[in-house]
């Protein structure tokens, strides 16, 4: 008996994706946090720099360039503040179409040292809502989906300060809820999957003018896909390409970083594509030489463009902003970020997201000197 009622309620829950051709962007790039608050202020333009310790998903290279001996972060943001309904009303159905938000919260924690790195991401996490038609006020159904990552990555470097090579291997848990309320009660689903993935990452500075204060680096990642054939949606197949130019001035205690990157992400389980370009800027200064200081500006755009847009899928543009604070080695830091994403989709239809971040990082061999 309890056999038949699972088998029930796969049916209805598969039939509720079904119905609603996945017109709400599940697991698409609007609905994830990407970790690295000083990245998501740069608007995510890092592949080219990786220089922290969110190099670990940015590119797993940056762990043999860094000159850092080791650095743990400890993030936390905010999912993407989504409450819209999508879709029209459907007078045969008996729930609306779902009500998308995003109540959890997301971590990112690291701890990487020479060469080598450990990470914990949970990039993503969704609670979708139907409410009942027949009965105003309550919830037919509802679908909780969650995407968590615990990796290791580790650099080669190639050539001295010059180009690094590096490896993540990454343990991706898909966790997809669902509680379905009937005449009896309440019947609930969980359907939770583990895949192996990982990614390979190259870093190379061509151009490193020392005397002028000048430093220009390459990069480029590939991660690898986790989806399966029991699973709907699961860490897609990207990769990214960036580059990176910083200008010191000495007599100015201060420095300028400009990145560039684009990248594309390929959803296969629902047949849609993002093609993402990204730009960021920060500026760093020492306020005065006595006391060790560090204070960083950031900013950035990005836009990512949905090849599906008629199918729900939108389009995507963002500004975002942060702030880094660092007072000396063995102290640790603070990082501030904003990102406001608005969200276009082929009904002429837009809507804001608004993610805040804030993380508390320790580096062990000083950056200011």
């Amino acid at each position: 008996m309890v056999k038949v009622k699972t088998i029930l309620c796969l049916i209805v829950f598969t039939s509720c994706l079904i119905i609603i051709d996945f017109n709400s962007p599940l697991n698409a790039d609007p609905m994830i946090s990407y970790p690295g608050t000083r990245a998501k202020g740069m608007g995510g333009a890092f592949t080219g720099i990786a220089d922290d310790s969110s190099s670990v998903w940015y590119n797993p290279a940056g762990l043999g360039l860094t000159k850092s001996r080791y650095e743990n972060a400890f993030e936390w943001s905010q999912t993407p503040g989504r409450k819209l309904k999508r879709g029209q009303s459907d007078p045969s159905k008996k729930f609306d179409d779902g009500e998308l938000t995003n109540n959890g919260n997301n971590l990112f924690i690291s701890f990487t040292g020479i060469y080598l790195g450990f990470f914990y991401c949970s990039p993503y996490s969704m609670d979708w809502k139907f409410s009942n038609k027949e009965k105003l006020g309550t919830e037919l159904a509802q679908i909780h989906e969650r995407i968590r990552m615990l990796g290791l990555a580790f650099a080669f470097p190639v050539l001295k300060d010059r180009i690094s090579l590096g490896v993540t291997i990454e343990h991706v848990k898909h966790t997809l809820g669902h509680l379905e309320y009937d005449e009896n009660g309440k019947s609930k689903l969980d359907h939770e999957t583990s895949k192996i993935s990982g990614s390979f990452g190259i870093l190379a500075v061509p151009l490193d003018l020392k005397q002028y204060g000048i430093k220009f680096k390459l990069g480029g990642v590939y991660h690898l896909k986790s989806e399966s054939s029991n699973t709907l949606l699961g860490k897609p197949l990207s990769y990214d390409f960036g580059a990176s130019v910083t200008k010191s001035f000495t007599s100015l205690k201060s420095s300028f970083l400009f990145s560039i990157q684009h990248g594309f992400t390929q959803y296969d389980a629902v047949n849609n594509d993002y093609n993402k370009t990204s730009f960021g800027a920060e500026w760093s200064i020492v306020p005065q030489q006595k006391l060790p200081l560090c204070i960083s500006f950031r900013t950035g755009y990005y836009t990512s463009n949905a090849t599906e847009k008629e199918r729900g899928w939108p389009d995507v543009n963002a500004f975002t902003a942060g702030i880094g604070l660092l007072l000396s080695d063995g102290i640790p830091g603070l990082e501030f970020a904003y990102e406001n994403r608005n969200l276009s989709y082929y009904t002429d239809e837009e809507e804001s997201v608004s993610i805040i971040s804030l993380s508390v990082f320790f580096i062990g061999k000083g950056i200011l000197k």
